[in-house]
């Protein structure tokens, strides 16, 4: 079973068992001071103390609340014992365990966090963790995210005329990087149209199309087509229109993040914060490496093959922690080159040429897959190219 959901499950019967407890005990109070009431409206009216007095606590001693309030409390505490006990067996109290007391480059941590803060935005953040741990290359780093911020905030405004002249200023470099340019200009140039569309009217924006979309028909025919059709049903009402998502917040988001995409290129630098990655990634192989160090010590546990330490078994992290930008064979632990390319089996599994013919001896002999059953020749496996990662 799923700790989890153990975990959810106990929470949920804490739960009732409180409002349970909450609601009895309510009741039995309520009843309580009913009786009180009650005896005090006699004595007003000329009873005798004593006798009032005597049936009060005899009605009060009918109800059981003793009994009843430990009852319903009894059920609670046992709940949220049970739910503490569920607690420490699901979360390990002590991660560092994971570590192992492996070294660390302290520098080199504040170096990722720095560039984490430039790149979400934080400046003055980062300014201020420069300045305290001394690093030196700080403001150089900080310049190009600070022009890139500055015309994210544009498109968050709804402003595009910054991220048009960003366009112009970086036209050719956006061009040897990856060839995306027209993409990209169509993105705003999209956008612009949508917002004029909602703003001035299906006029004006046929005059934009005309003068700024007719150099993208070859490479965004269909796009345009849509554009097209949002300007036909400009004026039906929202239910009607086939085209709604277009006028929406998340054309800005989408050009946003394509945007954040194509500066990061040119920055050299990954679309995502790598410390951000590494966190989540750590996050996610976490119960992996704890359930690895109670059975043993991470500094005995941790392999080497020359290559460096490394875990002795694979954790899956998914494909958003997929990259293709270098392949490390599983069996070499060397990295693929253009003499060496990683090859991919018939039964999935990936490696690079160089293992392949070593453990086969030639092209046409069978051999064994080194992480499955499966059986092939060199000839049945194919070379993997991987595209250019922006």
């Amino acid at each position: 079973m799923d700790p989890f959901a153990e975990l959810l499950e106990d929470v949920e019967r804490a739960v009732i068992a409180q409002e349970t407890c909450s609601k009895q005990a309510m009741e039995i109070v309520g009843k309580c001071l009913q009786e009180v009431q009650h005896a005090r409206a006699i004595l007003g009216g000329g009873s005798p103390d004593g006798e009032v007095v005597g049936a009060t606590a005899k009605a009060l001693s009918l109800l059981k609340v003793d009994a009843k309030l430990a009852s319903g409390t009894k059920n609670l505490h046992k709940a949220v014992g049970t739910l503490g006990k569920t607690i420490d067996k699901t979360f390990t109290s002590d991660i560092s365990k994971a570590w192992g007391g492996q070294p660390s480059d302290t520098n080199l941590l504040n170096q990722a966090i720095l560039e984490h803060l430039h790149h979400e935005g934080q400046f003055e953040v980062a300014s201020t963790l420069a300045a305290e741990t001394g690093l030196s290359h700080a403001h150089a780093l900080r310049q190009p995210y600070e022009a890139m911020h500055a015309v994210l905030q544009q498109i968050h405004s709804k402003n595009l005329d910054a991220a048009l002249a960003w366009v112009e200023t970086n036209r050719s470099r956006l061009e040897e990087t990856s060839g995306t340019l027209g993409s990209f200009e169509f993105h705003v140039r999209k956008v612009a149209f949508l917002q004029i569309l909602s703003s001035e009217g299906r006029l004006a924006a046929l005059q934009y199309a005309r003068q700024h979309l007719q150099g993208f028909q070859q490479t965004e025919l269909t796009s345009i087509q849509q554009l097209m059709g949002a300007l036909c049903f400009a004026h039906s009402p929202t239910t009607q229109s086939p085209y709604t998502n277009l006028l929406g917040d998340e054309v800005w988001d989408s050009l946003a993040a394509d945007f954040v995409s194509q500066s990061c290129a040119l920055l050299g630098q990954a679309q995502d914060s790598p410390l951000l990655v590494t966190v989540a990634a750590g996050a996610a192989s976490l119960p992996t490496i704890l359930k690895l160090a109670n059975v043993m010590p991470m500094q005995q546990g941790l392999a080497d093959d020359g290559s460096g330490p490394h875990l002795p078994v694979d954790i899956p992290l998914g494909r958003e922690f997929t990259f293709n930008s270098i392949f490390a064979c599983p069996v070499s632990r060397e990295q693929s080159t253009p003499e060496n390319p990683p090859v991919i089996l018939p039964c999935g599994h990936c490696m690079c040429k160089q293992s392949i013919l070593k453990i086969a001896k030639s092209m046409t002999r069978s051999f064994k897959c080194p992480y499955c059953p499966a059986e092939t020749t060199p000839l049945l496996c194919k070379e993997i190219v991987f595209p250019p990662v922006c």
